[in-house]
């Protein structure tokens, strides 16, 4: 007897086997690997946001200044803010001016919220994420399409090690609606004091509540580094 379309068994136990066979496990990064990868990214935002900080630093009015950069270089305004919130989170956990160092186990430090709330924060590394988008997106001049290929190659590993090793900040500190207000506030008054992200609107009312709008963004975007025990 003559099978009337053979073809169908053979797909049937390719599919099988398909489905027999056990998938690789993700590639588990120790901690130093973790670490090299962030940073080696907050080294190059640290160059980035270098002659922009040098400004700032010397300029008389950082108000002016934020004017100006929010009209002419809005990028940099994102790149200094995130430098600012990631370089405060690594000098709260002892760092210096190249990263994060190997000496700890917990790579969290306190934040006090108001309403009697006390934490603990991860590093936040959207920022960093944030640069290797626009990297990949305008790279160097390269030489040829394998130098392009291993700059691509390293971008994409650091994003995968830093993004694989972080937690959403929502998903970390789910604490319940009071929590989740007290937070949002503080936030939404640590952006009224950063002249290069607060709202200048000359209406008090329409600055908070955009402070507060972004505030939520902010949050719910953000990401935690996640380091395992050495």
């Amino acid at each position: 007897m003559v099978e009337k379309n053979p073809g169908i068994r053979r797909t049937i136990r390719r599919l099988w086997q398909r489905e027999a066979t056990p998938a690789k496990e993700p590639k588990k990064d120790s901690p130093q690997e973790i670490i090299n990868a962030f940073n080696a990214v907050y080294q190059r935002l640290d160059f980035r946001t270098a002659q922009a900080r040098e400004c700032w630093e010397s300029h008389r009015s950082r108000e002016l200044l934020a004017k100006r950069f929010k009209q002419d270089q809005p990028q940099i305004i994102t790149f200094l803010s995130d430098f600012c919130i990631i370089s405060r989170a690594v000098w709260h956990l002892g760092g210096d001016g190249k990263g994060l160092f190997y000496d700890t186990d917990d790579y969290t430090f306190p934040v006090e919220v108001p309403g009697q709330f006390f934490i603990r924060e991860g590093v936040p590394i959207e920022g960093l994420l944030r640069l290797i988008d626009a990297e990949r997106s305008a790279p160097p001049s390269v030489t040829g399409e394998q130098e392009y290929h291993r700059f691509m190659q390293a971008r994409n590993e650091e994003e995968r090690t830093i993004r694989g090793n972080s937690i959403r900040f929502i998903d970390a500190h789910n604490h319940g609606d009071a929590f989740s207000n007290q937070r949002r506030a503080l936030e939404a008054f640590i952006i009224s004091q950063d002249p290069l992200r607060r709202n200048d609107s000359p209406n008090s009312q329409y600055a908070r509540d955009n402070n507060w709008i972004q505030a939520g963004r902010v949050l719910a975007k953000r990401r935690e580094l996640v380091v395992p025990p050495l």
